[in-house]
């Protein structure tokens, strides 16, 4: 018999999603204020050769979960049929005004 677990909701997948939830904006919060800073000090030295290669690579570091978003949502195929969805909606609509029974996904005409 196996003892239950003491955090059933402590999965590997939730401590990988929570830890990019937190550590993601965490990064951008201190690259903001890292960026913020630097502003500062190139203001304050008159110094502004080396301010516009690290902006762009911050910039960039940021882009760069959005690009990875979109890649994956481009070959997992989420943008194949992009109409379904308000049809759907429609076609839920009718049933609901009807006072009928709503059809599952998998029995749809």
């Amino acid at each position: 018999m196996s003892t239950p677990r003491r955090f059933p909701w402590l999965t590997a997948k939730n401590v990988a999603v929570y830890g990019l939830a937190i550590g993601i904006p965490a990064f951008g919060g201190v690259a903001f204020v890292y960026k913020m800073t630097e502003f500062t000090m190139t203001i304050v030295n008159s110094d502004v050769a080396g301010f516009g290669a690290t902006a762009v690579a911050t910039y960039l570091t940021g882009m760069l979960p959005l690009l990875m978003l979109t890649l994956w949502a481009i070959f997992s195929g989420r943008f194949r049929d992009v109409e379904r969805p308000k049809y759907r909606l429609f076609e839920l609509h009718d049933e609901i005004e009807r006072g009928g029974e709503l059809k599952t996904e998998g029995t749809r005409g």
